[in-house]
């Protein structure tokens, strides 16, 4: 088993500053942190988190509040997560909200309870938000909180965000770039953040072509199969695009089979664009193009700052830019 004292070794620096480093006590150049971090991967060191817990007055352990533990987007970020705390010797605990506001209250609560040393609450807000609660009862104080993808205005929360605006403006700037003027979009559920943000993007990148809004050129997809499937029947049948976007790749396979199911070819007559990259974007025919939200990437920067507030530093929020993955579908 490797020690401290062979991590400093790989490194070229003293024990007493890896120590104090991985204390907190300590904040070193980037390229000094760099070859400490490095150092503890290749040699797999693994600190004595129930020494390091006592000393700290801390339990070694992180929440993890996520809408839905079955969805693999969440799954996808939370391995970014675990990424990040496993280099320091963090464990953590997951809970999920389903969706539900009062539920994810409780979930706050009982990780309070357990006294984890900080919380990573990943995922949209939906109207009532419960944070803003927290906030007034001062409950963040207490736990240091950093948000993943989700939005607000005020400058206390600390939070990672994937640029969805900016990401559902490439997409649509990429049809119209290539002579589709009829671009429609089948959003989420309405009222929830996410699908605000997107159709946001959406919005201004067509109001930034000089092009009027139509009524029914929006369609909630409700992030389901059936319902997006509907919803792009609605459009195809009476708003006749010449492209859909779609909240996330889901609703973008369900758009791009109603588009076959009715006899359309895409992309001749079609484009089809999704969002978030999943596995299943590269397997429908055509392949579907879609837009990277670099998953994991957000995790690991989430957990970092995390990280950073549990030693001491003042990390800032971020933004994360998305890409467009083309194939076969525009």
């Amino acid at each position: 088993m490797s020690s401290l004292k062979d991590v400093s070794a790989l490194a070229g620096v003293n024990v007493s500053t890896v120590s104090r480093y991985l204390s907190g006590k300590l904040t070193v150049r980037k390229e000094t942190e760099d070859r400490i971090k490095e150092a503890i991967r290749a040699l797999d060191y693994r600190p004595n988190s129930v020494a390091r817990a006592l000393k700290l007055r801390r339990t070694g352990t992180v929440g993890i509040i996520v809408p839905n533990s079955a969805n693999p987007v969440f799954a996808e970020i939370v391995s970014g997560v675990y990424r990040v705390l496993s280099d320091y010797g963090y464990a953590y605990i997951q809970t999920a909200s389903e969706n539900d506001k009062d539920r994810e209250l409780t979930c706050f609560q009982q990780l309070q309870e357990r006294q984890v040393d900080g919380i990573l609450a990943i995922g949209s807000a939906r109207p009532g938000d419960r944070y803003e609660q927290w906030v007034a009862e001062g409950a963040i104080r207490k736990t240091p909180t950093v948000f993943i993808n989700r939005f607000y205005d005020q400058p206390q929360y600390l939070r990672v965000l994937t640029d969805f605006a900016g990401g559902t403006c490439r997409a649509a700037e990429y049809c119209l770039q290539r002579g589709r003027r009829r671009v429609a979009m089948v959003t989420g559920v309405p009222g929830l953040e996410e699908t605000a943000v997107k159709e946001r993007g959406y919005r201004r990148c067509l109001a930034g072509h000089g092009l009027e809004m139509e009524p029914g050129q929006v369609q909630p997809g409700f992030y389901r199969y059936e319902e997006s499937y509907r919803a792009a029947g609605y459009l195809l049948k009476l708003f006749q695009p010449d492209a859909i976007l779609a909240v996330n790749d889901l609703a973008a396979i369900a758009a791009l089979n109603c588009a076959l199911d009715m006899g359309l070819r895409v992309p001749e007559d079609l484009a089809v664009i999704g969002f978030g990259h999943s596995e299943t974007a590269a397997l429908t025919s055509p392949g579907l193009t879609t837009v990277e939200q670099h998953k994991a990437y957000c995790g690991q920067r989430g957990a970092q700052k995390l990280i950073d507030l549990l030693e001491g530093k003042r990390p800032v929020s971020e933004m994360v830019e998305t890409e467009l993955v083309l194939r076969g579908s525009v």
